[in-house]
């Protein structure tokens, strides 16, 4: 069976699947809510505010809101930097919490005559078209629930295969991706991995749970090891893991193939070291560039999604968003509701509830 492409691109978020036999295997999402921001691939003129030796890097004022961070190495030829030189760069990681966007200043492009920084000079590729280059090949099928985005990728993908389907398309695999923000993962023998992200790492911890191999404690640490070791891969790229992750196995003696399983199942590059004696394994991976979302961002998106739901099952009816004040303040701007238009969703009110946090509650009036 062919590999598959699903896109939603909903009234807040857009989000790709990748998906084989059913199972998800990638996945990306974008949030379209808020203020833009500098998002990835969008190319800047900006203008260098400050040269740092002791960590070899500038900060860049491209009009985000703070200075993005730019490693001197990402600077062609190590041209010296001069506060206040204005500088063509590219955003390589969007701001995420404290940190700044991330940029690269490795370009081709020349600025307009006149251009002043900040300004931004070119918007980068959405998730559609990131996902499709990423993974689409002529066998692949495409599946996009939105005419307009189908126009835009079969125009930018024309030998590609690419149909427009209905815009209930992302409820089968709903929870799939849902269970990516779980920090408890289920493994086929009944054992579990628990990620948790930490400002410096994330760990990844394994635990046999209740399930005991007929062969012993050693047979057991061995079948889990492997299960762990195949699903960590998978769950480090569907939640776009990167930085240093550390995972921590079952006591054994077999970490290096452990090793070689993780980056099998990883399917990407990335520096993965053994450590023996403690059966951990490090990986080093770089950022998909997309931040994660906030609470009251992701609950948005969360509740657009429930809207649109809920308008299938009962068109024409009014629908009330119960949720927090920051909540609703990203669902009441005019670009949210031109895409619920463009979802075919009719009138929604949004009730105000301090308190709420990232709870959120759609009824039909």
């Amino acid at each position: 069976m062919p590999r598959e492409i699903w896109i939603n691109e909903g009234a807040g978020e857009t989000r790709a699947a990748l998906l084989k036999d059913g199972v998800l295997e990638d996945y990306l999402a974008a949030s379209l809510l808020g203020p833009r921001g500098a998002r990835l691939g969008d190319i800047h003129l900006g203008r260098v505010v400050k040269v740092s030796a002791a960590i070899e890097a500038a900060f860049v004022e491209i009009g985000a809101g703070r200075p993005s961070f730019l490693p001197l190495r990402e600077v062609p030829g190590g041209a010296p930097l001069q506060e206040g030189a204005a500088l063509v760069v590219a955003v390589t990681r969007e701001a995420a919490g404290e940190k700044g966007a991330r940029l690269s200043a490795r370009l081709a492009i020349a600025p307009p005559p006149g251009a002043r920084p900040p300004m931004l000079l070119q918007t980068g590729p959405g998730v559609s078209a990131r996902a499709i280059g990423a993974w689409a090949d002529e066998d692949t099928v495409i599946l996009i629930d939105d005419g307009r985005a189908a126009a835009a990728a079969r125009a930018g993908f024309p030998r590609l295969r690419i149909t427009q389907c209905g815009a209930d398309l992302f409820d089968a695999i709903e929870e799939q991706v849902a269970a990516l923000a779980a920090p408890r993962v289920m493994l086929p023998s009944g054992g579990f991995l628990t990620i948790e992200r930490t400002r410096a790492l994330t760990a990844i911890d394994v635990d046999s749970g209740a399930f005991q191999a007929a062969g012993g404690r050693a047979e057991t640490a061995r079948r889990i090891n492997r299960e762990a070791a195949a699903e960590a891969g998978r769950q480090i790229r569907l939640r776009g893991l990167g930085g240093i992750i550390v995972i921590d196995f079952i006591q054994t003696d077999e970490t290096p193939v452990l090793a070689e399983m993780l980056r099998d199942s990883l399917g990407e590059p990335a520096e993965i070291a053994p450590v023996p004696a403690l059966s951990l394994v490090t990986l080093a991976r770089r950022h998909k560039g997309v931040a994660p979302a906030t609470v009251f961002d992701a609950a948005a998106r969360a509740a657009l999604r429930q809207v649109e739901r809920s308008a299938r099952a009962a068109p024409g009816r009014l629908l009330t968003v119960r949720a927090a004040p920051e909540v609703t303040a990203l669902l009441a701007g005019a670009a949210v509701r031109a895409g619920l238009d463009r979802r075919g969703v009719g009138q929604v009110h949004y009730a105000a509830e301090p308190g709420r946090g990232g709870d959120f509650d759609v009824a039909t009036g």
